[in-house]
């Protein structure tokens, strides 16, 4: 098992680090199906994992990233963290693993469909808040840093690159992971030893994506991260369903 997790923490890092979203919806499938951990454990171990990942990834991209618009979204999407936490007592880990595939889906096609991904100085900071508190709230409903609909967000809403998308996405997700996980933290037990080995797998990986990046044109990225998620959420709820 710690071999299975230093390959996989490396994978994972690596979309994180190259997209800047998927972190969790990877994560947490790999915890469940591969590494048996709990639902509950899982989510709150992806947090940890994801968390600090995504600020190893945030550092390694601070020249990039747009503190004010990030920021606002961090503010925005932690005042209904504790409303997903409330909820995620009263769904199924089932439901709540094919619900996030279905958003992912839709996330996928909206990206696909979208415009070429340009840096615009034209902000909607009311839609920002929508995404940044419909993301709070799947932060602390499903346990996911929320990256797939972050990325999204800055970049039809923020009118951000897709680059510089990626690179305040990853300051979110650090954000908004260590407030959901000091409320998460404790409800679950969690398996350290093969926890540690994934986390110092994924920092690798992270920096790895962090440097592959950087060698990718901006439509390369947004059109990776469209089809990967697309392609993950597929999956998830074929897996979910059968």
């Amino acid at each position: 098992m710690p071999v299975l997790a230093l390959i996989l923490g490396i994978f994972s890092g690596i979309l994180l680090g190259l997209t800047g979203g998927g972190g969790s919806i990877v994560t947490i499938p790999i915890f469940i199906y591969l590494l048996h951990y709990s639902y509950h454990s899982a989510t709150t171990v992806s947090l940890i994992v994801v968390g600090s990942s995504a600020l190893i990834g945030a550092y390694l991209k601070r020249k990039d990233i747009e503190y004010l618009t990030g920021g606002f979204f961090v503010v925005c999407g932690i005042v209904l963290t504790p409303l997903g936490i409330l909820g995620s007592r009263y769904f199924s880990p089932h439901l709540l693993m094919l619900s996030i595939a279905v958003l992912m889906v839709i996330v996928g096609v909206v990206m696909l469909k979208g415009g070429s991904g340009s840096e615009t100085d034209r902000k909607n900071f009311f839609k920002i808040a929508i995404v940044a508190g419909v993301t709070g709230a799947l932060t602390g409903l499903f346990g996911v840093g929320g990256g797939f609909l972050i990325v999204p967000g800055l970049i039809l809403f923020a009118g951000l690159s897709p680059k510089k998308a990626v690179s305040t996405s990853l300051f979110v997700i650090f954000l908004i992971s260590l407030v959901t996980l000091t409320q998460k933290l404790g409800s679950s037990s969690i398996p350290w030893g093969v926890t540690l080995i994934f986390l110092c797998a994924m920092i690798i990986g992270m920096v790895v994506g962090s440097l592959v990046s950087k060698k990718i044109k901006e439509r390369s990225v947004k059109k990776i991260f469209a089809i990967f998620v697309l392609i993950l959420g597929v999956i998830q709820i074929i897996i979910n369903i059968i």
